[in-house]
């Protein structure tokens, strides 16, 4: 029987053109950025040279490439610069007290695993500990032999 290919997830968009939720992908290229929070490329960019906590990964290739986390971030960002109309300085400083406040970087990392990851995460966990028990009854049938 041929099978029907998977449908695609189709965003849902916001007023302001921005992508209402992540897509469930772990990496992101700066124009899929682009497309999810509604800011143009010069913006990203430039957002990056000011904020440190936009800090995007290079792969080989010398792309950049962004994670969820940096999308979080650079959504605090729109709504802080665009949104309430701060300036750079004092979304800079707001967006600093909010880091501090979430504690340590694995902490900061870990505030930005939405609920299907963490969903996802325990699922692994629970398919991996079936796999070593497996594994450890078939050690253990070998060994009698």
């Amino acid at each position: 029987m041929p099978t029907t290919p998977a449908k695609k997830e189709t965003p849902s968009f916001d007023a302001q053109g921005s992508c209402r939720e992540i897509p469930n992908k772990s990496c992101f290229r700066p124009d899929e950025v682009c497309r999810i929070t509604g800011i143009k490329p010069y913006i990203l960019r430039f957002w990056e040279s000011e904020f440190d906590d936009i800090d995007p990964m290079t792969s080989a290739s010398g792309q950049k490439i962004y994670e969820h986390k940096d999308i979080e971030v650079i959504k605090q960002i729109k709504s802080l610069v665009i949104d309430e109309k701060l300036t750079i300085e004092k979304a800079k400083a707001l967006l600093s007290k909010k880091i501090k406040s979430l504690g340590s970087s694995k902490d900061h990392d870990r505030h930005f695993l939405s609920i299907t990851d963490l969903e996802k995460l325990l699922l692994a966990k629970t398919k991996l500990q079936n796999i070593i028990s497996k594994t450890q009854s078939m050690q253990n049938l070998l060994n009698d032999l």
